[in-house]
């Protein structure tokens, strides 16, 4: 009976036929680790491209269509693209902040209203930031996302 148990054993160490099989149980588990790791993160860089290019296009539609009014002016009501922003990059108006600053010679003013003195380069910006949080579908927590952009309008 050892005998036979003993050629058994033998016979079974040296039989190979469901290796293939047992190697596939132990790397199964991290291949769909790696899966679900490559789809969270193309999810996230998308959706991150996503609201950088509602930025983008928004501060475009700026340039393509400036007769809203006149860009000498510091009276330009500008709350428009925070709207056409937070459309494009589909979050509430309120993920959508707009900045706008005065410069004279290079240096930021206190008071976008204000005019610089006589003979100093003027530039009046706007700036445009969407902030949106992401969870992954697999292992990405949440996450702020932010795309922010300017452009000069005078």
């Amino acid at each position: 009976m050892k005998q036979r148990l003993a050629l058994l054993l033998a016979r079974l160490s040296r039989d190979d036929r469901g290796a293939s099989l047992i190697e596939f149980g132990i790397m199964a588990p991290v291949l769909a680790l790696l899966v679900g790791g490559v789809i969270d993160l193309s999810e996230g860089l998308s959706e991150r491209y996503k609201i950088q290019q509602a930025v983008t296009r928004s501060l475009e539609q700026l340039q393509a269509q400036p007769a809203q009014a006149d860009f000498n002016k510091s009276d330009v009501d500008y709350t428009y693209l925070q709207t056409e922003a937070a459309t494009a990059a589909g979050v509430p108006t309120s993920q959508v902040s707009l900045t706008k600053w005065l410069m004279c010679d290079g240096v930021k003013q206190s008071s976008w209203t204000g005019n610089c003195q006589t003979g100093q380069d003027t530039a009046r910006y706007v700036h445009l930031k969407i902030e949106k949080t992401f969870s992954g579908f697999f292992f990405m927590k949440s996450k702020l996302m932010t795309a922010t952009g300017a452009v000069r309008v005078q």
